[in-house]
């Protein structure tokens, strides 16, 4: 995790289920857009994987949190979830096959 302990600026979810290969792309350009101290928090919401998705997030991007949800409860549920344990002021929910560029996320990066 970037930021303070407290409150975030900005909490990014990604959802995922069985996206190990997407991952390998999504997480990497997250990271690497990312400031170190920033103000960020970064959140993969697993919906029940059975491939290496969580030990691959943990490899590539060990400060993120991982929200093991056991089960898959789709779209919604699953970002609705990881809504609830957010700590950002401001939510960005991005697919498990995005990548971002530079720049992305603007100036709450710069906090």
């Amino acid at each position: 995790m970037f930021g303070k302990a407290s409150r975030l600026k900005a909490s990014i979810i990604i959802l995922n289920r069985n996206g190990e290969a997407f991952l390998e792309r999504c997480l990497p350009s997250i990271h690497e857009t990312i400031s170190s101290g920033a103000d960020v928090e970064v959140i993969l919401a697993d919906n029940g994987s059975t491939d290496q998705s969580i030990p691959l997030t943990k490899r590539l991007f060990p400060e993120a949190r991982i929200l093991s949800l056991g089960q898959n409860y789709g779209f919604a549920e699953a970002n609705n979830r990881a809504a609830k344990v957010a700590r950002g002021d401001y939510l960005v929910f991005l697919n498990n096959d995005t990548i971002v560029d530079k720049g992305w996320l603007g100036t709450v990066s710069e906090f």
